[in-house]
């Protein structure tokens, strides 16, 4: 059998050894790009998920770093401390949105493309046992991706917004106004979560892709 379920304009069986490399090279580039992109994608956004939980941390914890509730400068530098960390994530969201925002557009829709065609052929093909299994395994691969991905992207939203709740849980109220100001701007533009988007339009999470798979 071949490596891929995919129809050649020649007779496979004379052209046997050819379209069995053509099959077997579509597989390989296939199998390497979803590998290195899905690296690649989990990488970058486990490493926000770890930045966003250091940052809560030292939000929910930060007048503890200092000797007194009361030294207004030793709670100046650990929430401007805070201040920068979460800056340097909100700009490197950006760029990882600038750089893969359309590949994450073009995998989902190949993944679409993908399930849709193998709903026809289980759907309206008629086929043998083996090869509904291999359709079923291909689609819960697909499946898969597509929810390890979302969830990643969905982690950084939430924990993006849940930065201003731990600066709540923290000892706000025993500071001085010049640092209850700082901690009132950081708890403002955390309000507004990181989002990994799907090209220029929609954010991946979730729900995307519950909405993707319908």
């Amino acid at each position: 059998m071949m490596t891929l379920h995919v129809r050649y304009p020649l007779n496979r069986n004379k052209y046997f050894f050819e379209t069995y490399i053509l099959s077997l090279s579509s597989t390989l580039t296939g199998a390497i790009y979803c590998t290195i992109s899905q690296v690649y994608f989990i990488v970058l956004t486990a490493f926000v998920i770890s930045q966003l939980k250091v940052i809560k941390r030292l939000a929910r914890d930060f007048h503890l770093s200092t000797e007194s509730n009361f030294n207004e400068e030793e709670a100046l530098t650990a929430i401007r401390n805070i201040y920068n960390k979460h800056l340097y994530v909100i700009r490197f969201v950006h760029e990882v949105n600038l750089d893969i925002k359309y590949l994450i557009l073009a995998d989902c829709m190949v993944n679409s493309i993908i399930i849709a065609f193998l709903i026809v052929q289980v759907l309206f093909v008629t086929t043998s046992l083996s090869s509904l299994m291999f359709y079923v395994a291909v689609s819960c691969t697909v499946l898969s991706q597509i929810f390890i991905i979302s969830w990643f992207a969905n982690e950084i939203e939430v924990m993006s917004t849940s930065i201003s709740d731990a600066l709540f849980e923290s000892h706000w109220w025993e500071q001085t106004e010049k640092v209850k100001r700082v901690i009132s701007i950081i708890m403002m533009r955390s309000r507004k979560p990181l989002r990994i988007m799907i090209g220029p339009f929609y954010p991946l999470t979730i729900q995307t892709a519950l909405n993707e798979n319908h």
